[in-house]
């Protein structure tokens, strides 16, 4: 035996207008248009099914092979009252205009928590000579589901150490999750498993960083004018990867000086003036000490900060950041305009053996990302596993780690005979005035490089290295566009070819979430569902 159910229980959104008063892209338009009031509607209920058989010779009846609901026509009933003509027709061009909108959200006084999506298609001849009418319009909708105004929101939380997310879906159809998930530690990969689906982020194989004997910080440098002692101007010592220009011409290295500004963090560069085909700027070189073992052949990590950007055309500049071994340069990052005919930004990243064996990989900023003048660049070493990244900085973290970017690049050479090659110093080498060329400012101070760390990574301890997903990122998922994004930066790189999409059937269900096993805390995940009827 069923329940009674009063159907008259339903909140009216609006008790003045009538039952099936039609709210059009966020507003009723009874309220808008003086003299109009809807009479009726159909079109709402019973949708069409279509659905395609086949038939076997012999077996009684057909098969249903495929079925899908079809679009849906919703016609609306009104009444539109004018006192004279001019009225009318006031009134009318209004209704026109806003049903004109190519495709809008809508729903009707009596169901106000679920809304359609549709155009205005089809329209009723309306009756001649007449100030006061009745007639009737169709909205096409193409998706023929209704959906819930306001989206259920959902949290994961721990069960017996697995991240849950119970989710209730109370509409009548199959709806999509979505989920923003917020990292609280380190984290390499996400997945998300539902009854329908699952999705994967990120990299199961990340590991969050390396052994290490002790972590040796053998140089902190904030080069305001205090940190000038630390650094040689010019140094005998200091070297580059660009000896001669293309031209053939011998670049004119260590010629210059640096100002170091009261107030600034890092020095400005003062460039002689030079006609000739070939770069000229002065270096600053310091030593790169040793770690506690009386040892410089172990893992490292080498971090500059410097300011790079040009605004105009004929502005060109190189700058660039070594690691010595000896006299010779065996690890170069280079950041470069050196085209006068557009601004541009480029980057070369260079690892140098003892035998002399070059291994170089060279790519362009992509400057729509890139919009700030601060960067950090970096070179690493773990074993044979060199890595260079370069960021541009958007927000800076804790322990000299970017916590957030607007562009990044990083590329990693595995080079066996570069495991233990000494490091000894650094170089810092900008250069302009090629063809005396204008001298970008790098940014509003004139500032160039503002930082320089190096730490030694032995092998007896744990470092934790900088993860794919650091504490503090947002990944996101919209399970309506399949879109991921990490810090609201499209990522559809970190989606893991095989995922599929999290549907939810109508009913209770379980959706658990996972996550590296280094991740010292579960991210913190929010669920997001629209549910859908017919």
């Amino acid at each position: 035996m069923y329940n009674f159910r009063d159907t008259t229980d339903k909140i009216i959104a609006e008790p003045l207008l009538p039952a099936e008063a039609m709210n059009w892209d966020g507003v009723f338009l009874e309220k808008i248009i003086p003299g109009y009031r809807t009479l009726a509607v159909e079109g709402r209920e019973i949708v069409n099914t279509e659905f395609k058989t086949t038939e076997i010779d012999a077996f009684d009846g057909s098969t249903i092979v495929t079925k899908k609901n079809s679009s849906r026509i919703i016609t609306v009933f009104y009444q539109l009252i004018s006192k004279n003509n001019a009225e009318f027709r006031e009134r009318f061009n209004k209704l026109n205009t806003i049903l004109s909108k190519k495709e809008a959200k809508f729903y009707f006084n009596d169901e106000a928590d679920k809304y359609f999506v549709g155009i205005k298609s089809n329209a009723t001849q309306v009756p001649t000579g007449r100030n006061s009418i009745t007639s009737s319009y169709d909205i096409y909708c193409a998706d023929p589901y209704k959906y819930s105004v306001i989206p259920k929101q959902l949290q994961a939380n721990l069960d017996e150490g697995i991240l849950k997310m119970q989710v209730n879906n109370e509409g009548a159809e199959t709806a999509e999750l979505s989920f923003e998930a917020t990292m609280t530690s380190d984290n390499g990969f996400l997945g998300a498993v539902g009854p329908l689906g699952a999705m994967e982020f990120g990299s199961i194989e990340e590991l969050d960083g390396h052994n290490y004997q002790k972590t040796d910080i053998v140089a902190k440098n904030s080069l305001r004018p205090e940190d000038q002692t630390n650094w040689e101007l010019n140094s005998a010592k200091a070297g580059t990867v660009y000896p001669v220009a293309v031209s053939g011409i011998p670049n004119r290295f260590g010629e210059g000086s640096f100002k170091w500004n009261a107030g600034t963090e890092g020095p400005e560069p003062v460039y002689p003036a030079n006609t000739a085909a070939c770069w000229v700027g002065p270096t600053l070189y310091r030593d790169i000490p040793k770690n506690s073992n009386n040892d410089n052949t172990k893992n490292f990590e080498a971090i500059w900060r410097c300011n790079f950007k040009t605004t105009k055309v004929k502005e060109a500049i190189r700058e660039e950041f070594n690691l010595m071994s000896g006299d010779k340069v065996v690890a170069s990052v280079v950041l470069r305009d050196s085209m006068q005919e557009k601004i541009e930004g480029k980057f070369e990243l260079a690892v140098i053996l003892p035998d002399g064996t070059k291994f170089q990989q060279n790519g362009t900023i992509d400057l729509k990302k890139a919009t700030g003048s601060w960067y950090d660049v970096r070179i690493s070493r773990i074993g044979p596993k060199v890595t260079f990244r370069i960021s541009q900085i958007k927000k800076l973290g804790s322990s000299d780690e970017v916590a957030q970017s607007n562009w990044q690049y990083q590329k990693m050479f595995t080079l066996a005979d570069f495991e233990n090659v000494p490091i000894t110093g650094t170089t810092y080498w900008p250069h302009t005035r090629y063809l005396n060329a204008a001298v970008p400012p790098l940014n509003s101070k004139k500032e160039s490089i503002t930082n320089f760390v190096f730490r030694w990574i032995n092998v007896d301890k744990w470092s934790d290295d900088p993860n794919r997903y650091s504490a503090g990122d947002v990944l996101s998922y919209d399970g309506t566009t399949g879109k991921c994004y990490v810090n609201e930066v499209l990522a559809m790189n970190d989606i893991i070819i095989g995922s599929t999409d999290l549907k939810i059937p109508p009913g209770n269900w379980v959706v658990e979430f996972h996550y590296s096993n280094f991740g010292k805390t579960p991210p913190n995940i929010v669920g997001t569902l629209r549910e859908r009827w017919l």
